[in-house]
């Protein structure tokens, strides 16, 4: 019973983040896609995008701020 607990708990916060993730201007969720789910690093990031490692990490920063306040408001 608690493993199913679990269970159903992790694919409630799966499908919060993917819809967090999915609510985000397309360049900052490029941004987190390629960082947080295919691994890339900042480096390749930026080259996978044809943007400065700078702008990599200032959306990665917008990103992450704006998924913070999307997964608290849910709470």
């Amino acid at each position: 019973e608690m493993q199913r607990s679990l269970v159903g708990s992790e694919m409630c916060i799966r499908d919060s983040l993917r819809e967090a993730v999915a609510r985000l201007p397309r360049e900052l969720r490029a941004v987190v896609v390629l960082r947080y789910f295919q691994g890339l690093t900042l480096a390749e990031t930026a080259q996978a995008l044809d943007i400065p490692p700078g702008t990599v990490s200032t959306r990665q920063r917008k990103a992450l701020s704006l998924l913070k306040l999307h997964l608290t408001e849910e709470v």
